[in-house]
């Protein structure tokens, strides 16, 4: 099971530069960890369009700029919370 899903990461991680349109304007880095079980993402929450609208380049001048934030939520469930409380992030 590990391997599937370590191979279905991949895989999504990679197939995304070829839909990716070059702008030349951004940066995106994902990070991630294998983990023995990962949490599920609650049905209620599973599906769901977040609209971000759209922001002006003109608005990110300087590294870390933001635009303004757009609220959602993901309930996840089964999560194994000891290795975030090991790391200092907050559930």
């Amino acid at each position: 099971m590990k391997k599937v899903l370590f191979a279905l990461s991949a895989l999504a991680l990679t197939s995304t530069s070829v839909f990716a349109a070059d702008a030349g304007d951004g940066t995106v880095k994902f990070t991630g960890e294998i983990v023995d079980a990962a949490c599920v993402v609650s049905p209620d929450t599973q599906k769901q369009e977040v609209v971000l609208g759209q922001v002006n380049k003109s608005v990110f001048t300087a590294m870390g700029d933001k635009s303004t934030a757009t609220p959602f939520k993901i309930k996840l469930e089964n999560c194994d919370i000891s290795h975030f409380q090991k790391c200092g992030n907050q559930l």
